[in-house]
C-alpha cells in the first residue's frame, strides 16, 4: 500500500500509474475525504485534550468556578458526540479507497493491453527440433504412468490430476532440489499455514480485487491461499523491524488454491 503522504504529494504520478495498470481509482475523492478526516480528526483530538485539561482543573475550584468548568466539560461532551459518529464514516471510506490504490509502475514497464503487446526482453539457448513427432506433456505423462488424468477429473472435475509413480517423486525432487538451492543463499525455509486471516490477504493485496478468486471458509472466516507468498509476507505481520535486522530471507512452500486454475 502506498503512504498516504505519498499519494499527497504526487497525486499525478499516482494517477498515471493506476492508469497504465488500466485501473479505476478516484485519487481526487480519496486526497478528499483525506482532508476532511484530517481536519475532522484534529478538531475531535483538540477537544478531547481540552476536555481532559478542564476535567482535572474542576478540583480545589471555587464552587462557582467549579461550575463554569463543569458547563464547558458538558459543552464539549455534546460536541464530540456529534462530532465522533461523523468521523467513523470517513475512516472507513478512506481506508477502503487507500486499498484501491495501485503501487505506481517502474518508469521501464511496457504498457499494454494484450498479451500481444509484451515485450520480449531476452531469449536463452535455442528451441529444440526434433527428427519424429513429439508428444505434449499430457501424452507423455500418460504413456510413462507418471500421470492420471482420467481418474482426478472423475472425483475432482476438470484441471485436476494425479502425479505418480516417478511423477510423483519427480515433484518432490524439483521441490527440494529449489530448496536447497535457496538454503544455500541463505534463505530461510518455510511450511506454512494455508487458511489465512482477511488481515493477511488484504496486506499482501490479494483483498480487495481478489476475492471471486479465493476459495472461502465462511464459518472460520478463512481463506485458502493463492500462493505461499501470503502466508510469507504475512509472517512479521504487526511487528516493527530495526534496519539491524534486515534483509529477512524466507522461501515458502504451500499447496495453492485459485478459482482462476
Amino acid at each position: 500500500m502506498l503512504d498516504i503522504t505519498f499519494i499527497r504529494a504526487y497525486p499525478e504520478l499516482v494517477k498515471a500509474g493506476a492508469q497504465k495498470k488500466r485501473i479505476t481509482v478516484d485519487i481526487d475523492r480519496l486526497l478528499e475525504v483525506d482532508r476532511q478526516r484530517r481536519a475532522l480528526l484534529t478538531e475531535v483530538e483538540q477537544l478531547r485534550a481540552e476536555r481532559n485539561r478542564t476535567s482535572k482543573a474542576v478540583g480545589g475550584r471555587l464552587p462557582a468556578m467549579r461550575e463554569s468548568l463543569l458547563a464547558e466539560t458538558r459543552a464539549m461532551t455534546e460536541r464530540l458526540k456529534q462530532l465522533e459518529p461523523e468521523l467513523a464514516p470517513l475512516d472507513h471510506e478512506f481506508d477502503l479507497r487507500m486499498l484501491q490504490v495501485p503501487n505506481v509502475p517502474a518508469p521501464d514497464v511496457p504498457e499494454g493491453l494484450t498479451e500481444a503487446d509484451n515485450v520480449e526482453v531476452r531469449r536463452w539457448g535455442e528451441p529444440p527440433t526434433f527428427p519424429f513427432a513429439s508428444r505434449d506433456h499430457v501424452e507423455l505423462g500418460e504413456w510413462l504412468d507418471i500421470l492420471d488424468l482420467k481418474r482426478a477429473v472423475r472425483i475432482a472435475g476438470t484441471r485436476t490430476y494425479y502425479l505418480k509413480n516417478a511423477g510423483a517423486l519427480l515433484e518432490l525432487a524439483v521441490l527440494r532440489f529449489a530448496l536447497d538451492h535457496m538454503l544455500r543463499k541463505g534463505f530461510t525455509p518455510l511450511l506454512v499455514p494455508q487458511l489465512v486471516k482477511d488481515e493477511a490477504m488484504i496486506g499482501t493485496a490479494y483483498f480487495p480485487g481478489g476475492e471471486e478468486q479465493a476459495y472461502r471458509v465462511e464459518k472460520d472466516e478463512l481463506s485458502l491461499i493463492g500462493t505461499a507468498e501470503v502466508p510469507v509476507t504475512a509472517y512479521h505481520y504487526d511487528e516493527i523491524l530495526s534496519e539491524a535486522e534486515l534483509p529477512k530471507r524466507y522461501v515458502g512452500m504451500s499447496a495453492c488454491y485459485r478459482r482462476e486454475a
